[in-house]
């Protein structure tokens, strides 16, 4: 295997930060905002990242032993916009040569230990270079509730994730369900939120799994925080993720756990206060609240995967 190492880029390292960019965009054909980058461009981007923000290099040995440049990575400013301050982009990008060696992964790792050491709790927004899009990591905001939930599932379930196919994080158990040991799998998606159904559609054609056992969990704004709801079937409600699941199944039957994060200021500029409400942190009193919210959320899930969908909606709909 593989053996790769990171440090913090230095100004000799532009020129192969350049080339694995513009390579990786070319590559990727992505729909993103993404157009290839001169040198100056890159020079003047590296430059801007002042601590605690940085930029990384991620190297292997050649044929001689030598270390090349494989892979690059990045912990930026998000968006310099309100309903932003605070949140890190994670960004990294692999030559394309070397995708499918596990570049992508090991930068990733790397990338949040340096958000933890940095003390970074909000990191959002990575770019992922297999096809050079960004995706929908948002810790600590209110589009991320479902991952929030996972991550308790996964701490429940005793779960790692690993990497599948660059469009989720997998997890993978055995569970005791009425006297039958079942196979369970618990995934957060690596894909623009709005392409969720790509990673759902992957997995559940993969490991051959019918939409009437997925259970998805996903924030909500037609509910108050605090509230969840459970339905299988039904309308998306504007949420742009669900639909791309709808789509990539073909169907709406699945589980679904809304939880309530309450719905931004209407008005001239609804849009705009959407995307910042649903990407915003959580106010000093939901702070506190948040803990027992999403334990409820994952014992919604588990109720609707142990006692079925209308237990579940009994439990949790009235509340």
């Amino acid at each position: 295997m593989t053996e790769y190492t990171y440090r913090i880029a230095g100004e000799h390292d532009l020129r192969a930060i350049t080339d694995i960019y513009n390579a990786a965009v070319i590559a990727g054909g992505s729909s993103a905002d993404l157009s290839p980058r001169t040198l100056e461009q890159r020079k003047v981007w590296v430059e801007s990242h002042q601590d605690p923000y940085a930029v990384f290099v991620v190297e292997a040995a050649d044929d001689d032993g030598n270390p090349q440049t494989v892979g690059f990575g990045a912990l930026s400013v998000f968006y310099d916009r309100a309903g932003y301050d605070g949140v890190t982009d994670l960004a990294y990008y692999v030559d394309p040569a070397w995708q499918g060696k596990g570049v992508g992964t090991y930068t990733l790792t790397k990338l949040l230990e340096e958000c933890r050491k940095r003390n970074m709790r909000k990191a959002c927004g990575i770019i992922f270079a297999d096809n050079a899009g960004s995706i929908a990591l948002m810790r600590g905001t209110r589009h991320n509730m479902g991952f929030m939930t996972a991550d308790l599932l996964a701490e429940r379930w005793s779960v790692n994730f690993s990497d599948h196919k660059g469009l989720a994080m997998l997890g993978k158990g055995v569970m005791n369900l009425s006297g039958r040991n079942v196979k369970f799998f618990l995934a957060k998606p690596l894909t623009y939120m709005n392409d969720s159904g790509n990673a759902v559609a992957s997995i559940s054609s993969y490991y051959q799994i019918e939409p009437n056992h997925i259970v998805v969990v996903h924030d909500d704004m037609d509910l108050d925080f605090g509230r969840i709801k459970v339905k299988s079937g039904g309308s998306a409600g504007g949420h742009n993720g669900i639909k791309s699941i709808d789509r990539s199944l073909g169907t709406p039957k699945y589980a679904r756990v809304r939880m309530g994060v309450g719905h931004a200021q209407r008005g001239a500029h609804a849009h705009d206060n959407t995307v910042n409400w649903v990407l915003g942190g959580f106010g000093p009193d939901q702070r506190k609240q948040l803990p027992e919210f999403l334990a409820d959320g994952a014992d919604a899930a588990e109720t609707i995967i142990f006692d079925g969908l209308a237990k579940a909606q009994e439990q949790f709909n009235g509340r």
